[in-house]
């Protein structure tokens, strides 16, 4: 197995007491993970100097934390040489299908084929890279440090797709640790797609180290049970994203996610939110109000009528997926949960920009 764990006495140090002695104790964890980033969005925008200024702030940025639980804490030491290189490469080397004929069209002289141009392109690019990381804590207890170092993981996961959504990708990374490893499976599909409606709402950039400021002050990267309305979303947000089922029931997510960090009521759910996102994201965008009321709309109805059992609901056999009459179905359902996580990441980011943790809505009245 590729996971490693090592035991070292990093520090002694006798008390005033006696001669009792306080060791550290340091293991190793390593997260391999595919997917990495083109740096060229699904509409064909070019996001590579994002990328770029990201990794060379994410060493210093998310180099170092110290987690606690209970009573136990942990300093936690990330290696982000091997990702910084091999995300950078896939940056430059990596091409869409027309690039390839016109990058084939200079080099074309020292290869046979396309095809073999192609493969050698292929070589070049990383399938994969790693991020080590060494924890160091005086108490042992390895089943809440390995259950500390996942939900560090799944909060790296946010925040690195907050500030460039699409960045990480863990639906297919694995977590060594020991002789043993465990499989993830946070996929940050929804994350990309949310470059490809470049209209409303306006998803961007956000350096790392703003993204990692707002983690600190809401304390997110040692929180294990979402109590306040941001934990709950952002906890929503990892269950949609941990669901690879093609199934309406992720809509669920979606909507408690939506509800809880727009604090909506539970009488007059659809008119509060709708009126509150408008306040949070309509910035410029009034003339577009009516077809994105109407799409909120469409969004809530849709949670309704699955909640309530009004829903049309298809077999859950992904063999029956390309059908015909599968295609009408699978594509609401698709832009559905597009629209709704945009939202969510649009508005996130927002609170970011704005060192906002949580909103108030008020109702005023004023008599004269």
């Amino acid at each position: 197995m590729g996971g490693f764990q090592l035991f070292s006495i990093r520090n002694n140090r006798i008390s005033e007491r006696g001669l009792k002695i306080h060791m550290t104790h340091s293991f190793n964890y390593k997260l391999t993970f595919k997917g990495l980033p083109m740096g060229i969005t699904n509409s064909g925008k070019n996001h590579k100097e994002y990328i770029y200024d990201l990794l060379n702030n994410i060493q210093s940025t998310l180099g170092t934390f110290e987690l606690h639980r209970n009573n136990l804490s942990i300093q936690l030491s990330l290696d982000w040489s091997r990702a910084i290189t091999a995300i950078k490469t896939n940056v430059e080397k990596n091409f869409f299908i027309d690039e390839i004929y016109v990058e084939f069209e200079k080099y074309k002289d020292q290869y046979h084929s396309i095809y073999e141009f192609f493969e050698t392109l292929c070589e070049e690019i990383p399938n994969e890279t790693e991020i080590i990381m060494l924890v160091s804590t005086s108490e042992v207890n390895m089943p809440v440090i390995e259950q500390m170092i996942k939900n560090f993981i799944y909060n790296l996961f946010l925040a690195l797709n907050l500030s460039y959504p699409g960045l990480l990708d863990c639906f297919q990374a694995r977590l060594d640790f020991s002789d043993d490893s465990q499989n993830l499976k946070l996929s940050n599909y929804e994350f990309e797609k949310c470059w490809t409606d470049e209209t409303w709402p306006v998803i961007q950039y956000i350096p790392i180290n703003k993204v990692c400021n707002w983690f600190n002050e809401n304390n997110i990267w040692n929180k294990f049970v979402g109590e306040s309305r941001l934990d709950k979303c952002l906890f929503s947000i990892l269950h949609f994203c941990e669901d690879d089922k093609i199934s309406p029931s992720k809509i669920v997510w979606l909507a408690h996610a939506l509800e809880s960090i727009y604090e909506i009521p539970q009488s007059g759910i659809l008119n509060s939110l709708k009126e509150r996102i408008s306040i949070i994201l309509f910035d410029n965008y009034e003339e577009k109000r009516s077809s994105i009321i109407k799409k909120i709309k469409q969004f809530y109805q849709y949670r309704s009528n699955f909640v309530h059992g009004s829903l049309t609901i298809h077999t859950p056999s992904e063999e029956l997926i390309d059908s015909d009459i599968h295609q009408d179905y699978l594509e609401l359902l698709f832009q559905t949960e597009e629209f709704a996580f945009r939202i969510l990441v649009a508005t996130l980011q927002q609170m970011i920009i704005k060192n906002w943790s949580s909103f108030n809505f008020r109702t005023t009245f004023e008599g004269f």
